[in-house]
């Protein structure tokens, strides 16, 4: 290892954030001269096989795997290198080498051979800025360097082990050799049986062509809405008794999501609460295709069942739980929401169901942001004197000005609604462009009266600068988003499009 970044420190007893200017500028001039110095090397032993050979069938005199020493460069400031190094049987010469260059980069043949980062092997011969510390894990003990001192220190402690590198085979007394494709940290393993199913992956837990992006998102959706709900069940009070976590996503499709957050919390949390998961989806031969392979997947999708409907279909089953939303009736169970690339206003359907439904935890993924962009057209051409009038007359800019403005419109509203509210990108955009999500978590605390009122000046002065005065969440909260209202306080029912289902009763989580 070598010198470590520097880092801000907190005035203990001190007001504000307890950092000023010059501890900012003393800082960029620290990382200023680590910029390009070594900030850490790991290594282990790996096999590897010749591409050439790999796939082809071994003949006798065919070369076998070679063993080496992978080395892992981390630079301040710059890109990691990674080496490999050929540990050859009685000959460590190209080890040797590589320890030198990053340990006495000096005696380097030339400079294509310094272990450098892209700012240039200059960086390393500064020497108050080499590595400070450094240890050997062998089958027998460590071997714990420290050159910080006056006097360099080399220390053995024997039997010493390593928590990421297993070099006890067994008690054989042989290292041992790492695979060159280390397992990831992921919350559900590829080889899941419904992956399988769903086509995702194959029984070797790869993804099949194509489902790469798909696999990566349901991993990513996992991770963000486990630790949401984890979150939710901490802030709860302690006597407060819970007895179930249901979920409910609505227009899951295929149920790629469905399955796999099903899957998390049965894995995660079947032992101490009742999981059960609904999908709603308007498709009826997706529906039945769902259900059949939840029933085949047999124990612990008991609970996960998918059923006919639309969004607007659960905003129009009535109001039979409105008292949740009030807090005026006991619930034992902890609810989620979940509603991603709902298209234009259904997000708001989906958002007011959740909040009428007083779910604990809701997740959208807008799309089709079409309710602001035909607001915000004709009040730009006609606010020739707007302060974003050079920005916004590019049509692309408004495009995506309306779904940041109505993003964050319907962040507000959670807001006022008593909602803890995150905006952030989903997964990346080479994976979907749609990849912006909000997430909302239910406030233990209420806020005040002073705290609404300024949500709701906030709100209002946002709408009023981007001439927006209508927009489909506020009008089923009640909420005003322009001074000049224009539609009354009382939403109407939406009108369903004949292209969707006639309305009946769904709800949610049942």
């Amino acid at each position: 290892r070598g010198p470590k970044a520097p880092r801000r420190k907190r005035r203990k007893g001190g007001s504000g954030s307890g950092v000023d200017a010059t501890d900012f500028d003393s800082i960029d001039k620290e990382k200023e001269r680590l910029r390009g110095c070594i900030r850490s090397v790991h290594g282990r032993l790996i096999a590897l096989q010749d591409k050439r050979t790999k796939n082809k069938k071994r003949s006798n005199n065919s070369p076998q795997e070679q063993i080496f020493m992978q080395a892992t460069t981390k630079y301040h400031g710059a890109t990691d290198v990674a080496q490999n190094w050929l540990v050859s049987e009685g000959d460590a010469t190209a080890v040797e080498r590589g320890l030198h260059k990053i340990f006495l980069p000096d005696i380097a043949e030339t400079d294509a051979e310094k272990s450098a980062s892209e700012w240039g092997s200059s960086m390393l011969a500064k020497p108050d800025l080499g590595i400070r510390t450094a240890e050997l894990i062998t089958t027998a003990g460590a071997y714990e360097l420290n050159l910080s001192l006056r006097k360099p220190k080399i220390r053995f402690v024997k039997g010493k082990d390593s928590s990421t590198s297993d070099n006890n085979a067994q008690g054989s007394g042989n290292p041992q050799i790492a695979s060159h494709d280390r397992a990831k940290n992921v919350p559900l393993s590829p080889s899941e049986p419904f992956f399988q199913r769903l086509g995702v992956s194959n029984e070797q837990g790869k993804p099949r062509p194509g489902m790469s992006s798909k696999l990566r998102q349901c991993q990513k959706f996992c991770e963000i809405v486990g630790n949401l709900i984890e979150a939710s069940l901490s802030s709860m009070p302690s006597f407060q008794k819970l007895s179930s976590i249901n979920t409910a996503d609505m227009g899951c499709g295929r149920g790629y999501l469905t399955f796999s957050l099903h899957s998390y919390l049965i894995n995660k949390y079947a032992d101490t609460y009742d999981i059960r998961s609904r999908g709603i989806e308007v498709r009826p031969k997706l529906v039945a295709e769902t259900n059949g392979i939840a029933e085949e997947l047999g124990t612990g999708f008991d609970g996960l069942r998918f059923a006919e409907g639309t969004i607007e279909n659960v905003v129009l089953a009535g109001s039979d739980n409105d008292n949740r939303m009030n807090g005026k009736a006991e619930n034992t169970n902890l609810n989620v929401l979940i509603a991603l690339h709902a298209c234009d206003t259904a997000t708001d359907d989906a958002l007011w169901s959740g909040i009428r439904e007083g779910a604990d935890v809701i997740v959208t993924a807008p799309c089709c942001h079409k309710e602001v962009r035909r607001q915000l057209d004709p009040y730009i051409a006609q606010a020739k004197d707007h302060v974003l009038a050079d920005v916004l007359r590019h049509n692309i800019y408004r495009e995506r000005m309306a779904e940041t403005v109505t993003d964050s419109l319907r962040a507000l509203l959670l807001e006022i609604a008593n909602y803890s509210v995150q905006v952030f990108e989903f997964i990346g955009g080479e994976h979907t462009s749609k990849n912006v999500m909000i997430t909302a978590t239910k406030c233990r605390k209420e806020r005040s009266d002073a705290e609404l009122a300024e949500l709701r000046q906030r709100l209002s002065d946002l709408a009023a600068m981007h001439g927006v005065k209508k927009q489909r969440l506020a009008d089923w909260m009640g909420e005003t988003v322009s001074e000049e209202k224009s539609i009354d306080a009382q939403p109407k029912q939406p009108r369903i499009s004949s292209r969707r289902m006639p309305p009946h009763k769904v709800d949610p989580y049942e």
